[in-house]
């Protein structure tokens, strides 16, 4: 392979020479080691992806141990091409690390960086608005705030859809698995009801399935309709929207996850178990 066809990263660690580092990959459910070794005296790994994964785009981490225990781990997005890490602290993480052609990876960081601002001012306007009635004057100016940070949460998730990018997509299922939809909203059944709805409408599966998030949304995604919304013919019907958008091998992987998930975690829910067992796509 020549190495314009190779996919590799240069990871550049100078402050954990000699430890042992792994680098994994996700499809669906499955965690996978592609490279494993010494961290050199020079403090440079090179990972070629292509070598088992060809034209892989998707999440990976780099986990760093010393002497059996976890050092260190960061998550990294692999946008199908060449790039380097570096990472000149003991502390590796996104805000020690320097990425070298991968500007999706920057992307995402600073993305979800405007996200955890909106979501957090939301949060504490949300609780500032608890301590005092409806008739104090400074109740009405957190609401007012309140209602702004909802307001733009709503546009930047219409951002993230019109962006259709990989970052943009990653984000999404990174905000989903974290119970949060398109929408702030107070109530449990309101935010289960919105997150479930994304779920089956507007979540790129097949950046989930190498997102590491895969059995997270799936189960996710079952707990809120059997625990929260208790509707079944919703739960068919979502079951239905989801598969006949699936390829095949993600097709089978959504099956048997959420097969299993009923039948060992939600056992109030043999019926809902019954018909899906019963019901198979021929993919």
């Amino acid at each position: 392979m020549t190495t314009s066809e190779a996919e590799s990263i240069i990871i550049y660690l100078p402050k954990f020479l000699g430890k042992t580092y792994y680098f994994v990959i996700y499809q669906g459910e499955n965690c996978i080691t592609i490279s494993q070794g010494i961290i050199p005296v020079n403090g440079r790994i090179i990972i070629d992806v292509s070598q088992k994964y060809k034209n892989y785009k998707g999440m990976g981490r780099l986990l760093i141990y010393d002497h059996a225990c976890e050092a260190a781990g960061l998550d990294v997005y692999i946008p199908g091409g060449n790039f380097s890490i570096h990472c000149e602290s003991l502390e590796l993480n996104k805000e020690n690390t320097k990425y070298i052609n991968n500007r999706e990876s920057e992307k995402l960081d600073e993305l979800s960086q405007m996200h955890d601002n909106i979501v957090n001012r939301y949060l504490a306007m949300q609780m500032a608005v608890s301590v005092f009635s409806k008739e104090s004057e400074n109740y009405n100016v957190f609401n007012t705030e309140c209602i702004k940070q909802q307001n733009l949460y709503k546009f930047f998730q219409i951002q993230l859809e019109r962006n259709n990018d990989d970052a943009s997509k990653l984000l999404q299922i990174d905000i989903i698995s974290r119970e949060q939809g398109t929408q702030l909203m107070e109530g449990e059944k309101d935010r289960a009801s919105n997150t479930v709805d994304c779920i089956a409408n507007n979540l790129n599966w097949n950046v989930l399935y190498t997102s590491g998030y895969w059995m997270k949304v799936i189960d996710l995604w079952i707990r809120l309709h059997t625990t929260v919304l208790k509707d079944q013919k919703r739960f068919n019907n979502d079951y239905k929207k989801i598969s006949l958008k699936l390829e095949p091998k993600l097709y089978n992987g959504f099956r048997n996850r959420t097969l299993y998930n009923l039948k060992n975690y939600h056992q109030g829910k043999k019926e809902w178990y019954k018909i899906l067992s019963k019901n198979k796509l021929n993919k």
